[in-house]
């Protein structure tokens, strides 16, 4: 398996694409080779999303109500019965979206670009930068963070944006946080920086591999998965290095509870933690797909993104 960095191509952005979807096409690898073992009682299907631009963000404010981003300046949103495509103004690619309410949600990306919807249409908001910007998150009141290349990090409050100086210089690809004081950014290197309400400061991860997303439950229960199945756990005084039993990229990361956390990457890998550890949750069926992200409006429905417009549902089996 040949490890491809999270869209760290520049102006190359398109030979990059054709080697990682050559490399999607492989049969070889060790995650999602089938689901033996595996503990997820769920029915998984593949659903037509309309587009094939690679899908790398989705999240929603309700069940009937999720947005998928991409390449291209792609959005797609989901009403409960069917995917439709939206205009958003622009080309530039996507890599990740975020929503607060209905009318309240942001996608981020190239060059900087930055969009919000209110519940109507999208519109082009200044971020201020060049850089990628690759990951959201935010709180209650109006509080949002972008993260990207070069340690940029943005932070919204009273209604405009601002740099909040992260003190690296790494790429970073994913934020987390429990509450406004208690944030989490990860990227490359096994890199984490915490924020706690006045500074970020680094923390030592135990692995040197770059990691693509975070996701927690609590301030003492945080997660992190990246290249080679990589797997990193915050206990909150620390972080332990935890084996998935893959070799893959995983590039996305989202859980219900404790015991229900998923991750998705490359050769449609899913994997599934119950509290214990990791296990496969998809077959071969998907191996085709580089999976991106993932979210659900509850335990009971996961929606997982990915390239060529890839578009996985679970929902329980009934």
């Amino acid at each position: 398996m040949v490890a491809i960095r999270r869209w760290r191509c520049g102006s190359l952005r398109g030979a990059c694409l054709a080697a990682v979807l050559a490399c999607a096409a492989c049969s070889g690898g060790d995650g999602g080779d089938d689901d033996g073992g595996s503990d997820d009682p769920g029915v998984w299907t593949k659903l037509p999303s309309g587009v094939t631009q690679w899908l790398r963000g989705v999240w929603g404010a309700a069940a009937d109500d999720v947005w998928a981003v991409g390449m291209g300046g792609v959005a797609i949103h989901y009403d409960g019965t069917a995917w439709s495509a939206a205009t958003t103004g622009v080309t530039d690619s996507l890599a990740d979206v975020w929503c607060a309410a209905a009318d309240d949600v942001w996608a981020a990306g190239a060059r900087g670009a930055l969009l919000h919807w209110d519940g109507t249409a999208w519109s082009y908001e200044s971020s201020g930068t060049a850089e990628w910007l690759r990951s959201i998150w935010g709180f209650a009141g109006g509080e949002v963070w972008l993260a990207g290349d070069h340690g940029m990090i943005l932070r919204r409050g009273a209604g405009s944006w601002s740099v909040s100086p992260s003190g690296v210089e790494e790429w970073l690809y994913g934020l987390w946080g429990a509450g406004p004081g208690d944030l989490w950014a990860v990227g490359d290197g096994g890199i984490a920086i915490h924020w706690d309400g006045a500074a970020w400061s680094r923390s030592v991860t135990g692995t040197d591999e770059a990691l693509h997303a975070v996701w927690g439950f609590s301030g003492a229960d945080v997660w992190a998965v990246g290249e080679h199945g990589a797997a990193v756990h915050w206990t909150g005084s620390g972080w332990a290095v935890v084996p998935t039993g893959s070799v893959e990229t995983l590039d996305g990361l989202w859980g219900a509870a404790p015991g229900d956390l998923w991750a998705v990457g490359s050769n449609g890998t899913v994997l599934h933690w119950n509290g214990s550890a990791w296990s496969a949750a998809v077959g071969g069926e998907h191996r085709t797909e580089w999976l991106s992200a993932a979210w659900g409006p509850s335990a009971d429905e996961l929606w997982v993104v990915g390239n060529v417009g890839a578009l996985l549902q679970r929902v329980p089996t009934p």
